[in-house]
Formats: structure tokens, sequence, C-alpha cells
């Protein structure tokens, strides 16, 4: 009975082990706030900056009309990664307060080999049309194929990608609060792995007592 009720035990702790671990993991988040202007990659965290985007000291917030910035995540990744961009913008369709004004953001994920630019490929969301302020690229998971072609690394890109609506629209740029990036584990098998082994260590001491 005490055997049956420590290999339950052990079981369990696994399993709270596996749902904890499958919950989202922000890898990179970034609220703009820096202390010096456009200081994206100096203290934002982001790899590299292109184009027009910016942010001013002390704001919290990115300007703009075209420009990206990229994270580059270096963990490697598996298949069954779930992958997503999030961001939360300032203006968008109708916003703020002048019907018609049609921004556009860029919260896209890519995978790539880790090395080689040439090999990026977007896998989720791209050029998006903010119709509220919380944006996503919508979610990824990794596949074995992906894997086997080398795609085992992801890029996070955020930017502005113009106004929809054309010339005399609103401003003319947008403007964005935060953007991160969640990498969720794959967590089945990693667990069922975990339990097995529990289970085959507390059998053999069990035996071997």
């Amino acid at each position: 009975m005490r055997f049956m009720n420590t290999l339950r035990c052990a079981v369990f702790a696994v399993l709270a082990c596996l749902i904890s671990s499958a919950s989202a993991d922000i890898v990179f988040e970034d609220s703009f706030d820096y202390t010096t202007a456009n200081a994206f990659v100096a203290e934002g965290g982001w790899s590299s900056r292109d184009g027009n985007l910016n942010s001013d000291a002390g704001t919290g917030q990115t300007w703009g009309r075209f420009g990206t910035v990229d994270f580059n995540y270096s963990e490697t990744l598996s298949a069954g990664y779930v992958l997503e961009g999030l961001a939360t913008v300032n203006r968008y369709y109708g916003s703020p307060g002048t019907a018609g004004n049609g921004y556009s953001y860029i919260v896209e994920v890519l995978l790539w080999d880790g090395s080689d630019s040439g090999t990026l490929v977007s896998k989720a969301g791209g050029s998006i049309g903010a119709e509220q302020a919380s944006l996503t690229s919508g979610e990824y998971t990794v596949t074995s194929t992906d894997i086997a072609n080398s795609l085992d690394h992801v890029v996070f890109r955020f930017g502005h990608d113009g106004n929809t609506q054309g010339p005399g629209a609103g401003d003319g740029w947008g403007e964005a609060a935060d953007a991160s990036l969640s990498v969720i584990p794959e967590p089945i098998t990693s667990g069922l792995l975990a339990i097995f082994g529990a289970a085959v260590f507390i059998i053999r001491r069990k035996l071997m007592s």
C-alpha cells in the first residue's frame, strides 16, 4: 500500500509539472520605454531595426509609417512548440476618434536555421490591418517537417506597415505600446518520459529493498 501511494504521489507530481510547463512562456517583450530615442537594440533587446520605426525617449511607444524590428530567439526549437507574436497598439481603425483611420502593423513569426537569413520563412501573421488594440500573429505549431528542413529557430518581427486608408486619412503613421513573443514547449513526450522514468526508479528501489 505504501509503495502504491508513493508511486501515485510521484506520478501526480510529474503531471503537475507537465501541466505547468504547458503554459505560455513569454521569452521576449518590450514596452518601448527607452531612455534614449530609438534604442530598440541597445535597450529593447531587439536583434535588428530596419526602416522608419521610431521611439522617442520616455514615451513608451513606437511611431512611424514603415519600419520593422526583429528579435532572434536563440534557443533551438523542437516539433510541437507553439509560437505566437503579440502586440498592443494605440492607433487602429477609428482611433483616436476619426472614423477611417486605418493603420496596419506587422506581427509575424518566422522560422529559420539560426544563421542564414536566406532561410527565413514566414509561418504566421504578417501585415495586419488593426481593428482593435490587441493584435496577434496567431499561433503556429512547429512541425517535424520544419525541423527536418533545419527550420529550428524563430524570429519575431514587429513593425508598422503604413496607413491602409491612403493619404489624408488620420496622421499617416501608427503608434504601438508593446510587443512580445511567447513560446510554449511541447510537453507531452517529455512529460510521459518523466512519468515512466519515475515509475521505473520507484519500482527498482522497491525491488532492491
